[in-house]
């Protein structure tokens, strides 16, 4: 299937390509440091090379060809900079059309509403193109700025997992947010 570019107001996301190599690398090396327990902070320069840009991008087109996952870059569209990475897993495809989806926004522009415009573009591209019906957006219940984004991207908190997520050798509960096309026309 070949995959479209979504337009948001300020963004568009589409997949990866081999010429985004040098924004992909400022995404990855030029963030602040780590702001709280949920950010990533920088990553080293020695482990965004051309040759694993490269590996990312053939794992991120195996994924799609499978029907098992869907990266999307998240663009301004004025000056080209990636400033975010969103994430389609699909989990199951029979009788469910279910997905997860997880989002990125570069650190640096957090506070800009990129997060919940990505999100909802990425939501329209999982029910229209991807022919999904349900999406899940799971996230520890410490992590508020992740939930605020799913609410304004249209998405409805439905449930606390208990232990549901193992992490550092102990499990954790998870609170899921869902979108269905039903809940997204509301």
């Amino acid at each position: 299937m070949q995959r479209k570019k979504y337009s948001a107001k300020r963004l568009l996301l589409r997949p990866l390509m081999a010429s985004d190599y040098k924004t992909w690398f400022d995404f990855r090396v030029n963030r602040l440091p780590a702001r709280n327990a949920f950010d990533r902070g920088p990553a080293k320069a020695g482990k965004c090379s051309k040759k694993s840009f490269r590996r990312f991008l053939k794992s991120c087109a195996l994924f799609a060809k499978n029907d098992r996952g869907y990266h999307y870059g998240v663009f301004l569209k004025k000056s080209k900079r990636l400033v975010g990475i969103v994430e389609i897993s699909i989990l199951l495809r029979v009788h469910y059309e279910l997905a997860a989806i997880s989002y990125f926004i570069h650190n640096r522009d957090w506070g800009k509403g990129y997060a919940s415009e990505a999100l909802a573009a990425a939501l329209k591209a999982a029910f229209g193109d991807l022919k999904l019906h349900r999406i899940e957006s799971v996230m520890d219940p410490g992590n508020k700025a992740s939930a605020k984004v799913a609410r304004k991207a249209g998405m409805r908190r439905e449930s606390i997992r208990k232990y549901y997520w193992r992490e550092a050798g102990a499990w954790k509960d998870r609170i899921v947010y869902i979108a269905t096309p039903e809940i997204m026309r509301e």
